[in-house]
This record gives structure tokens, C-alpha cells and sequence, in this order.
């Protein structure tokens, strides 16, 4: 396989190894590949199918399943892009549609049960007609939207922590030692939690600024409730 990326101008950006169980050897790496060349290659920890008792792991189990996760979860339209950042970031699962005609929109939010977030009155009256729930955070400032759709919805993603605000995906937690040879010396000299998205590689850390907002945001959110 590296013969066959460098044969083609390409170097490994993200590496991952999965195993059948927890006793197998590997028998399959996933492997994300760029145009090198590239800083390094980040190795995630290592999927396993299975568990000790035979049954599909948590990570695994609902994707064979078909599993839709727990609601609420949301569909972000070119309108609120910047919503749908801040909703990630806070813990939600916000799928985001850059560019799509209005009836994939409510095929894809019909399709994957999500609730459709836009400010496009006439796709909200469309999406009413087919049954599919839409919601208009008002405000044309983000930070706003986010609120009204958590007063709307409840706490997103309360249970877990972040999620990589490029792509929506559950990071996984990496070790100090994986994680040193890309991120600034001091962070890595200074943290011990990181974590690595599994889609686009984006390391984050503990203390960082994107988890300062989200704790300043969840703040805030509250003792507006309170209030």
C-alpha cells in the first residue's frame, strides 16, 4: 500500500488499524491520503470489530445496525452554516448541506431523520407539507441561532464532548506521544489530553480555545435559563 501511494504522489496523512477482535492481529488499515508531501502521519487508536464477548463494539454496532443516534440531531442548510459550527462544537450532531436544491434537503433530513435548520421561509412551509420538521433559529447572528435552537431542542449533545467542527465526527481520544509531533511544543509539553478527528485528522486539546468557547457558551446558555 505505501509503494502504491508514493507511486502515485500520495502520502499517508491518518492511519488507522482495525481489528477482527480484541485478541486478533490487524487485518485491515484504513488509511487517509494526501498529496505529499505531509507532516507526518497520525496513527489512531485501533478499531476493534468486536468485544471480548463476540458482540460489535459501540463504535461499530450502530453503523451496521443502522443506528440514526440520538435525537436531536440536525441538517444545516447554506444559511446557517455557521450555526451548524457552533452546534458541533457544543456537543450536536449537525450534518451541514453547502449547496443542494430544496427537495434533496428534505430528502436527505427525511432520509436521515434529522431536523432541517434554515432561514428559507417558503423551504420551511415546504418541508411542513411533506412532514418533515424544520425550524427558523431567527437571529442572523450564530451565536443567537445556537441558543434558540437549544431552547427549542434541549441541550445537544450533553452526554459527549465536541465534535470536529469541519466535518461533524466523533473525535478519538490519542495519546500524548501521537500527538506531540503535531501540535506546538509548548501544548504538547503541557497536555495530556488530545484528541483526533477520524475524518480529517483536526487535533484538538484540552484547555484549547475551541473548548474554552464551548464551556463559555454552555455557561452563558445556562444562566440565561435561569434567568
Amino acid at each position: 500500500a505505501s509503494r502504491a501511494l508514493v507511486a502515485s504522489g500520495l502520502a499517508p496523512r491518518i492511519v488507522r488499524l482495525v481489528h477482527p477482535s480484541f485478541q486478533a492481529p490487524p487485518h485491515l488499515a484504513l488509511i487517509q491520503a494526501r498529496r505529499a508531501p505531509v507532516k507526518g502521519c497520525i496513527e489512531l487508536p485501533p478499531l476493534f470489530l468486536r468485544s471480548e464477548e463476540g458482540a460489535y463494539n459501540s463504535e461499530v454496532e450502530p453503523l451496521l445496525e443502522g443506528d440514526r443516534g440520538e435525537p436531536p440531531r440536525f441538517l444545516a442548510d447554506a444559511m446557517v452554516g455557521k450555526l451548524a459550527r457552533y452546534l458541533r462544537l457544543i456537543g450536536a450532531d449537525c450534518a451541514y448541506a453547502r449547496s443542494g436544491e430544496d427537495e434533496w434537503l428534505l430528502g436527505e433530513a427525511q432520509r436521515s431523520g434529522r431536523v432541517l435548520l434554515t432561514k428559507d421561509g417558503a423551504l420551511i412551509k415546504m418541508a411542513i407539507k411533506e412532514g418533515c420538521e424544520a425550524f427558523d433559529p431567527g437571529s442572523d447572528e450564530a451565536l443567537l441561532q445556537a441558543r434558540a435552537v437549544m431552547r427549542r431542542f434541549g441541550q445537544p449533545g450533553a452526554k459527549g464532548g465536541p465534535r470536529c467542527i469541519r466535518c461533524n465526527a466523533v473525535p478519538l481520544p490519542l495519546s500524548s506521544a501521537a500527538a506531540r509531533p503535531f501540535v506546538p511544543k509548548y501544548t504538547g509539553l503541557t497536555h495530556d489530553r488530545f484528541h483526533a478527528c477520524p475524518c480529517c485528522g483536526k487535533l484538538t486539546w484540552h484547555g484549547s480555545h475551541l473548548e474554552r468557547f464551548r464551556l463559555r457558551f454552555e455557561k452563558e446558555t445556562m444562566d440565561e435559563h435561569r434567568a
